[in-house]
């Protein structure tokens, strides 16, 4: 009786550190992989503010875009937060291509998209003004990546629109 005692004993140690040699690896694992997925995204994109044309998160390529005729135009759009849904209104004016003006009103829902939307207001109009409409494409601005990609959808729209 007292063998099979020890037996159990010994099994469950055995049961128990097998357990914990998996979930050692699975986190060493995950580690690694999140480290990995980091350095891809930093090799992918060489910097915070503006990516190039070959970011694989845009879904028009450079290639598909010709020329865009002279003007001012106008996107009004919605998109989803945490804090619910936001109205984006972007109005941008184009010169060869190039874009020569833009602005972006946006009213926040709650304290914290109004915090992200000033952030955004603060930093992108450098990023975009001189830029070729062709090419540009906002990688997360200031840490608010939904007004980001919402101003990117917004850019989308309006090279269809300017299509020559």
């Amino acid at each position: 009786m007292e063998r099979s005692s020890e037996n159990k004993i010994k099994a469950a140690a055995v049961i128990i550190a097998a357990i914990v040699l998996i979930a050692v690896a699975a986190s060493m694992f995950s580690k690694k992989e999140d480290a990995s997925q980091a350095d891809s995204a930093t090799t992918s994109q060489p910097s915070d503010d503006v990516a190039t044309s070959s970011d694989s998160s845009s879904t028009t390529t450079p290639d598909s875009w010709s020329a865009f005729k002279n003007g001012t135009y106008t996107v009004s759009d919605t998109y989803s937060s945490p804090g619910g849904i936001e109205d984006i209104k972007v109005t941008l004016t184009l010169n060869n291509n190039t874009i020569t003006d833009v602005s972006v009103v946006q009213e926040a829902n709650n304290n914290e998209s109004a915090e992200y939307q000033e952030k955004f207001q603060d930093s992108y109009k450098s990023k975009v003004v001189g830029k070729a409409l062709s090419s540009l494409q906002l990688s997360r601005s200031s840490g608010a990546s939904l007004t980001t990609n919402a101003f990117n959808d917004a850019l989308d729209q309006i090279r269809s629109q300017a299509k020559a």
